[in-house]
């Protein structure tokens, strides 16, 4: 039997995976240590979507970290893990995301929702360092918010920053994507 093609019926991936490699050529504000799969993107953690997340490919010294955009206090900070929780992890901050300094040093994930609470620190980036897994050989965040006003004000940015960025880059992949159909001549 031979393979036929048909990319009517193949556009959509195409332009997800167009899309995806459209956004990763542009600097975003949440980096991670690594990535699961494309389907786990370290800027799920922030989308404001409870369905989504961000998953690590390992279980070793992984991390995410968020540009706030400017420097932010940061009093309470709400981690909503996935079951493949951070057993023991770190909270930093920092002005340059070169030096950085512990918010929680010793944090301890949990299945679930996490609510820390009497934080005292400030920054304009702020990693959670996972250094070591739960259950499972990987870290993962559905969703990372605060109750403080300024940090959520800035967590909400970064998120409409990347809904942004999505939107953007659908629209390039479609159009290359047509580009390139239209370069087949079909």
């Amino acid at each position: 039997a031979e393979f036929e093609w048909n990319i009517a019926d193949s556009s959509g991936v195409l332009a997800f995976m167009l899309a995806t490699h459209v956004a990763a050529e542009t600097e975003l504000p949440v980096k991670a240590s690594s990535v699961y799969d494309p389907r786990y993107l370290p800027e799920l953690a922030v989308d404001g979507d409870p369905r989504t997340r961000w998953a690590s490919s390992g279980a070793g010294d992984e991390w995410l970290l968020l540009d706030l955009g400017a420097s932010v206090p940061v009093r309470t900070l709400t981690l909503n893990w996935e079951h493949a929780y951070a057993l023991a992890y770190r909270i930093e901050l920092s002005e340059d995301a070169e030096t950085w300094q512990a918010l929680v040093p010793d944090g301890k994930g949990v299945d679930g929702q996490q609510t820390l609470e009497g934080l005292e620190g400030r920054g304009r980036y702020l990693r959670i360092h996972c250094t070591r897994p739960g259950p499972f050989p990987l870290y993962s965040i559905w969703e990372i918010s605060s109750a403080d006003e300024e940090l959520a004000r800035a967590l909400k940015a970064l998120g409409m920053r990347f809904a942004e960025a999505r939107e953007a880059a659908a629209q390039e992949a479609a159009k290359r994507l047509s580009e390139a159909v239209n370069d087949l001549d079909v």
